[in-house]
């Protein structure tokens, strides 16, 4: 559990430096977490399979690291539809061009992978077998929030979060700056210690040789 929690937190933290903003890697993250309560009603009501057991935690390093990928190419795609002169401006045509670019490349990407896990369901051992069940139900169901969802918070961190979000982080610099230290010219005041110190150890150093 420790691990994943770090895995977690270095994946968030990635993100929000590769998208510069709070609000659109907290959603990201939402669709992880999200993903897994879901998949355990599907695992255990629809394909009836019980076991649940240590291994199936290694799913969470799985399922961070595709979302990170589709979470990346979405973000990316919406970005560089801002560059083309056609679609700037236009919300719908913008994520139109996203859609069509990306969906594609998350699909191949996310299929491949839960196929690839399914067939650990055919492996003699329970263990093993539940666990390849589990991440073939958990990796499409992450696609799905991620394609259907995440477009939706893209939109709102154009048009709301992402100026909430400079203003809060502004009002946050403007409390760790202080009026005294703005009014400190600091050039002056380290050049005033070290003419202190320097004069200390001149006259430590007169009156030694007296």
């Amino acid at each position: 559990m420790l691990w994943s929690g770090v895995s977690f937190l270095t994946v968030f933290l990635f993100v929000m430096y590769h998208t510069q903003s709070i609000f659109v890697s907290s959603t990201a993250m939402s669709m992880i977490v999200f993903s897994i309560p879901i998949t355990l009603v599907l695992y255990r009501n629809v394909m009836r399979v019980t076991n649940v057991s240590s291994l199936h935690l290694m799913v969470v390093f799985v399922v961070l690291g595709i979302s990170a990928d589709n979470i990346f190419v979405l973000w990316d795609a919406w970005r560089q539809s801002e560059t083309y002169p056609t679609l700037k401006g236009n919300q719908k045509k913008r994520m139109a061009y996203t859609y069509r670019r990306a969906y594609k490349s998350l699909l191949a990407t996310s299929s491949t992978t839960a196929f690839a896990f399914l067939s650990n369901g055919f492996s003699s051992l329970m263990p093993v077998s539940a666990f390849g069940y589990f991440a073939f139900v958990i990796i499409p169901i992450n696609y799905v929030l991620i394609v259907f969802y995440y477009p939706a918070f893209l939109i709102i961190n154009e048009n709301y979060a992402r100026d909430i979000e400079k203003k809060c982080l502004s009002a946050l610099g403007n409390c760790f700056t202080c009026f005294y230290c703005r009014s400190v010219d600091y050039k002056s005041l380290f050049l005033h210690i070290f003419l202190d110190r320097f004069n200390q150890d001149l006259d430590s150093s007169l009156d030694g040789n007296s």
